[in-house]
């Protein structure tokens, strides 16, 4: 819930005294609250929702606005007496976050839907960073607080207030002396408190106190209350340039006067970014204190230097992902784990077991099914060379001019033979900006119309794809794998009837989070695990870009795969199941292409029927 909701919560229907004209006391109502916080409208929309009645998000949400009820609250309530309730990783791994909700594990069966990145949806919800301008934020606001009410605080109250205002003090000085470095690098939970000197604090006490008092709320009004009387002085100084400028519209200093009337303006602006900024570092400061509770063990620190000491951060990271599903596990009657690209699965398994005192033998069971598909409405392939030379994507080869071209010449020619929408996975961002910038880009428009992924990509681009992929000519989308567009939406029947993933897109083993992953994978489960787990990430991100197509039974696809090392026996390996025994390997691009025409006539003259379904809403 936001700060704002629970502003508007608190605020009370009273009554206050008030003189009027002749001096003589009248009981005035000061009324306000949240207009959606009314308990029978919320009871009514629980009993919507229970009865089944609102079954997409859109109708709770009109059918809310309707009877102004809180679809927030009412569906909290409607929790504790329903049989299935679907919710957020982050409400399930976070013990907080199931109180607030009312969520109880014990005696109940939970399913984990797309488990195959279950142990980094973990890690991720447990990531926490603080920058060193937001401490200073912090140290601002409390330090102003303890001398705004200095004289009406108990003793008590300041002692806790001063000891998380010398704790903020001591992270700062940390982060400090840290940027002194001028590198960044990786510290242990044991190591960071020593010389934070952390120990001198009970970090349980002060997370209660904080979470009792309602601090950061506190905090966050307070800080409004500051902002409010700065802006009664920018307001004055906006009124006098106002005034000014009417006074002298016709003098040669108009431009002047309109000057500062804009600057007035832009100060009144960042007050209200400087709130808002104030009101999340308070935030991420108690989210930060929340992970120092963990087992030392299980995470580090990531410090990260600047130029700019102001600009430092450290972050927590939970590289032990596995410990947070030991109460879990212990307290629900069973847990389901599904998933269409579940294997390879030994780091799950493995950390399920050393972790969570699960016997493979005993609690595990494990079952895997085939596409529902026939042979013939899948065609895998591999393309591993071309004119004889070798298609190899490494790191030290990929953005050579030679491998460049022998990948325009690849995707051209593919696209040409290959009808509707043809999606191209590329390794990363990175890469796929290198292709687009150093390549004649045009030589693919004149194919199939072309649209391009961004770090920062509408939904639009989905539906624009979409329409010209069902065309004659079709569509050609270049993606990333690990992208929105290789996880969260389906490519079914014309928008995607070929789908090319080019390279293997290992992680940057140079990223100082990857090399303290593997750091820990190696200690724990032995040296070839790191390996493992680097391999394991690899596939499962390509086998989800594989998995965007083929949607039903009824539908048809190629999967290319454009990489000498497809052939290797180690990668097939942890190919799906259903793509192993149809993949077949072309022995150049000429020989490849042919396959693909053979596929679609052969498809054509088949005329499968196609889905009904309305593509559009796949869009996650």
């Amino acid at each position: 819930m936001t700060e704002r909701c629970n502003e508007l919560r608190d605020i009370k229907a009273s009554e206050k005294r008030q003189k009027d004209d002749d001096d003589k006391y009248v009981e005035k109502a000061c009324k306000g609250s949240c207009p959606f916080a009314r308990s029978d409208a919320i009871e009514d929309l629980c009993d919507q929702i229970l009865a089944s009645k609102l079954s997409s998000a859109p109708q709770l949400v009109d059918y809310s606005k309707k009877i102004s009820a809180c679809p927030y609250l009412a569906s909290r309530k409607a929790v504790a007496y329903s049989q299935l309730v679907l919710l957020p990783y982050q409400i399930l791994f976070q013990e907080e976050a199931r109180k607030a909700w009312g969520i109880e594990l014990s005696g109940n069966i939970i399913v984990i839907d797309e488990a195959h990145n279950l142990l980094e949806t973990i890690t991720s919800s447990h990531f926490v960073t603080l920058h060193a301008k937001e401490l200073k934020s912090v140290l601002s606001v409390l330090n102003d607080y303890l001398s705004r009410f200095q004289s009406r605080l108990t003793s008590v109250h300041k002692k806790y207030l001063r000891q998380i205002s010398a704790f903020a003090n001591l992270l700062l000085t940390y982060m400090n002396h840290a940027s002194d470095k001028h590198k960044n690098y990786v510290e242990t939970m044991t190591a960071f408190a020593g010389k934070a000197y952390l120990a001198q604090y009970k970090f349980d006490v002060l997370l209660k106190y904080i979470e009792q008092t309602h601090l950061v709320m506190k905090l966050s009004k307070f800080s409004k209350r500051l902002d409010g009387e700065q802006n009664k002085k920018v307001d004055s100084a906006y009124e006098f340039s106002v005034e000014h400028l009417l006074r002298t519209k016709d003098s040669p200093t108009d431009s002047q006067s309109v000057s500062g009337c804009s600057s007035s303006q832009c100060t009144s602006s960042s007050f209200v970014e400087e709130r808002t900024a104030i009101a999340l570092a308070l935030c991420a400061f108690q989210q930060f204190l929340q992970m120092l509770m963990l087992n030392y063990k299980d995470g580090r620190l990531i410090v990260e230097c600047a130029s700019e000491k102001d600009e430092a951060k450290i972050s927590y990271y939970l590289v032990n992902p596995a410990s947070q599903l030991g109460d879990i596990i212990k307290q629900c009657r069973s847990l389901i784990l599904l998933g269409g690209t579940m294997e390879p699965s030994e780091t799950l398994i493995r950390s399920l077991t050393m972790y969570c005192k699960i016997d493979p033998n005993k609690d595990l069971i494990r079952r895997s099914f085939g596409h529902i598909i026939k042979e013939q409405q899948l065609l895998a392939l591999t393309i591993t060379s071309v004119s004889n030379m070798k298609l190899i994507f490494t790191h030290g080869k990929r953005e050579t001019q030679e491998i460049l071209n022998l990948l325009m010449m690849t995707l051209a020619r593919i696209a040409e033979a290959v009808p509707n929408g043809m999606i191209v996975f590329f390794p990363s961002y990175g890469y796929l900006e290198v292709f687009v910038k150093q390549m004649p880009i045009n030589t693919l428009r004149k194919v199939k119309p072309l649209f391009i992924e961004r770090r920062n990509s509408l939904p639009a681009l989905f539906n624009e794809f979409a329409k010209s992929a069902r065309t004659v000519k079709g569509a050609l989308l270049l993606a990333v794998v690990g992208g929105k567009l290789s996880e969260g939406i389906n490519f079914s029947d014309e928008l995607g009837r070929t789908v090319v993933v080019v390279g293997l897109p290992y992680m940057n083993s140079e990223d100082i989070i990857v090399k303290e992953k593997l750091k820990f994978m190696q200690s724990e489960f032995g040296p070839k695990s790191g390996t493992e787990y680097y391999e394991a990430k690899c596939m499962h991100a390509i086998n989800q870009s594989i998995g965007r197509v083929i949607r039903h039974c009824n539908d048809y696809a190629a999967v290319v795969l454009v990489d000498l090392r497809y052939k290797s026996e180690r990668i097939i390996k942890d190919l799906p199941s259903w793509i192993q025994p149809r993949l077949c390997h072309a022995t150049d691009l000429n020989d490849g292409i042919e396959h693909l025409q053979r596929f679609f006539r052969s498809m054509n003259k088949q005329c499968i029927p196609i889905s009904t379904n309305n593509a559009f809403r796949n869009i996650s």
